[in-house]
């Protein structure tokens, strides 16, 4: 499903046509962003209780980023708020990460590929269970430029943990706005 998503959203950024001066929309500066995020769980560690199959929830997503050129973007985001239920356990995961931003488009429609790393934490409700430590996201998105100062953007993306993380993985689609300074 997410890759069908991915191709769609890259189809639909390659085919669109913007009139305006790709300047205006891919111009360097910082700006501020939110989202909805819909997570699915992939739990290795809970496959008895139905933790490992996609299990979904709701989150928020909030982020500072730079756009150094108009082809590369700088974020620093916070991901968090998701309460992933099982037949018994609840886990409960957020993240905070830095992650880099190729964008593929300079006017309106803007597609870009995503990486990024930083710190993540899987709480539950035995805290025998709950882990913290490195967590990795990769994925891509679509921004489409309401006006220059305002995007709107659509993204999906896999995190996967390190070490004591390595058992927390989850899918996530974000649909958000951003503030262009």
């Amino acid at each position: 499903m997410i890759r069908l998503s991915l191709v769609v959203i890259v189809l639909v950024a390659f085919t669109a046509c913007a009139t305006e001066d790709p300047s205006e929309f891919a111009r360097p500066g910082p700006y501020l962003g939110i989202a909805a995020v819909g997570a699915g769980s992939n739990f290795k560690k809970f496959a008895d209780e139905k933790l490992d199959d996609g299990v979904t929830t709701g989150g928020i997503h909030a982020l500072f980023g730079y756009k150094m050129w108009d082809r590369a973007a700088v974020e620093i985001a916070y991901e968090g708020g998701m309460n992933f239920k099982g037949d018994v356990t609840e886990v409960d995961v957020w993240n905070l990460m830095l992650q880099g931003k190729l964008l593929m488009g300079g006017e309106r429609w803007q597609p870009y590929l995503m990486v990024g790393a930083g710190y993540g934490e899987a709480s539950t409700t035995d805290p025998r269970t709950s882990q913290d430590g490195f967590v990795g996201r990769a994925g891509g998105g679509l921004q489409y430029y309401i006006t220059p100062t305002w995007p709107l953007f659509l993204e999906a993306g896999y995190t996967a943990g390190a070490g004591d993380m390595d058992e927390y993985n989850y899918w996530s689609v974000r649909l958000g706005v951003m503030f262009r300074f």
